[in-house]
């Protein structure tokens, strides 16, 4: 998680403070992303029972 956390700071060329909510991004990037040890579900339509909608993501530290 940290890995992309760097990545998503450094890539938006935010300073480290911004981490936290960072973090928040990255945990839900993976949580909506398939996983071989849940046969290929994500653990966003495990708990919702619906596939999760990629459209809504943005890059992060972007202005949209």
């Amino acid at each position: 998680m940290m890995g992309g956390v760097r990545c998503a700071l450094r890539g938006a060329n935010m300073a480290a403070k911004w981490w936290p909510e960072a973090l928040l991004y990255i945990v839900d990037i993976t949580n909506r992303l398939p996983m071989a040890r849940l046969k290929m579900k994500s653990p966003y339509g495990l708990l919702y029972g619906k596939r999760p909608n990629g459209l809504a993501f943005r890059i992060w530290g972007s202005t949209c």
